[in-house]
């Protein structure tokens, strides 16, 4: 039971280097995560740990090696869903990196749709991502800001975050500057 353990985290490292350092900072850890869980038959952690594998190498400039690893998982995974709406994410943030924001935001959302369809949600900050730049991209469609307002993935700050962020995108757009710089703040802060 202590390798599971063991597994488990590692994963929980490749995560928090994730989400404290990037990426492709959690390119080691992830990769370490997949070899131990790969060694002890635990598909479950090695298909979590590929998505951040895959997610740090498209970071890095490896996009061709993310895809066939995207490709990979989808193969072999016990349960798609994530590994679906990851290579969706990723797709919305290449879009975005190629200066198209309407495909970022297509991206994004095919992503929350998939996550939206699972049984349990998870809180990932793309759900806050795509509602601001949906807000940012087309200002009079308050269908992502309302869901992401009413989605149980407000226990992620950042999530928390984009919703003060999109909400002074709006008040900015009304004029309401000094509104607009105190939800800046209190996205900050968030």
């Amino acid at each position: 039971g202590m390798l599971g353990l063991a597994v488990g985290l590692d994963l929980q490292i490749a995560v928090d280097t994730f989400g404290g350092e990037g990426p492709v900072s959690a390119l080691g850890p992830a990769r370490r995560c997949v070899e131990q869980s790969a060694r002890l038959r635990l598909s479950g952690p090695a298909t979590h740990a590929g998505i951040f594998v895959a997610r740090g190498l498209f970071w890095a400039g490896e996009v061709q090696a993310s895809s066939a690893l995207f490709d990979e998982l989808a193969r072999t995974a016990p349960d798609p869903t994530y590994v679906g709406s990851s290579r969706a994410a990723i797709g919305g943030f290449a879009a975005w990196l190629a200066h198209d924001p309407r495909g970022a935001v297509d991206g994004l959302g095919a992503c929350v749709a998939e996550l939206r369809e699972s049984a349990v949600t998870n809180p990932a900050p793309v759900w806050g991502q795509w509602a601001l730049l949906a807000t940012v991209v087309d200002p009079d469609d308050p269908r992502p800001l309302a869901e992401l307002r009413n989605a149980d993935v407000l226990v992620q700050a950042s999530n928390r975050a984009a919703v003060h962020y999109a909400e002074a995108v709006l008040a900015r757009r009304d004029g309401r500057t000094d509104v607009a710089a105190d939800l800046v703040a209190r996205g900050d802060a968030a």
